[in-house]
């Protein structure tokens, strides 16, 4: 027994298309190796893995649409379709991080096993890293690039993306809640899942990247739980500025460039 978000979790493998296509009462049964398929499972749980478990039969990987089981990177190497390269391979550790201050060039590398609590990353360079889960809580990314980056179920709730770039990052099933985007790069960045509630997106925006967050974000509401009541006496000046998305409870400042 396994879950849809562990069959679904690389983009574009046979198993993903199948499990999408099944109504609530239908159980997937494939006829093949049932000792290989744990190899299968294996690495669905955790596609980043630096070692992962080679299966009995090579062709197993070819069957079900996953290259990066024997070894090599997968074309889209997690949930929401994080296209990263294999040279990240590169781990950065919690110690190398104590006590730096001024700008950082981390470029492509793996940061799982860092905490950015509260940290000030103003001017670092973490294009293309993979920061999959990691807790940036109240983060401040000022001209930070995060490009290409993999941010999925990043805790980056009240951290400040400041005139950064999420230039084509996978930002699925990440909680952004209270974040606030200003002057942010956000073309081609995927949202699938992400809480975005209360999270501010202040100009520069255009109505399509609006669109897409309200399209991939998970559901909520800024007020209360999703799409409750607005609470009572909310007169003047207790509104957040600019347009509530009734969709995903986000603040949009937006203005086409």
């Amino acid at each position: 027994m396994t879950t849809l978000a562990t069959l679904t979790r690389v983009e574009g493998s046979m198993l993903g298309a199948l499990a999408e296509a099944l109504s609530d009462d239908e159980v997937l049964f494939i006829d093949r190796d049932g000792p290989s398929f744990r190899y299968v499972l294996n690495y669905l749980r955790d596609p980043f893995a630096k070692k992962p478990l080679v299966p009995r039969d090579p062709a197993e990987a070819d069957f079900y649409g996953l290259p990066g089981l024997l070894g090599g990177s997968s074309t889209t190497e997690a949930e929401g379709g994080w296209k990263g390269e294999s040279a990240c391979t590169q781990t950065v550790t919690q110690a190398e991080l104590i006590g730096i201050k001024g700008p950082r060039q981390f470029p492509c590398c793996d940061l799982r096993s860092c905490s950015l609590r509260n940290m000030n990353l103003t001017d670092w360079n973490l294009q293309g890293c993979n920061l999959a889960g990691v807790d940036a809580t109240g983060a401040y990314f000022s001209k930070t690039s995060l490009a290409e980056c993999n941010l999925a179920g990043v805790n980056a709730s009240h951290a400040c993306f400041h005139t950064c770039s999420l230039m084509a990052a996978n930002v699925s099933g990440a909680n952004l809640q209270e974040a606030k985007f200003i002057d942010t790069n956000l073309g081609y960045a995927k949202f699938t899942g992400a809480n975005v509630r209360r999270a501010t997106f202040k100009a520069p925006l255009l109505d399509e990247e609006r669109e897409q967050i309200e399209r991939e974000a998970a559901p909520g509401d800024y007020f209360g739980p999703p799409f409750g009541a607005k609470p009572p006496n909310l007169g003047p000046g207790h509104y957040p500025p600019g347009h509530v998305s009734r969709s995903v409870g986000a603040v949009f400042e937006v203005r086409n460039r």
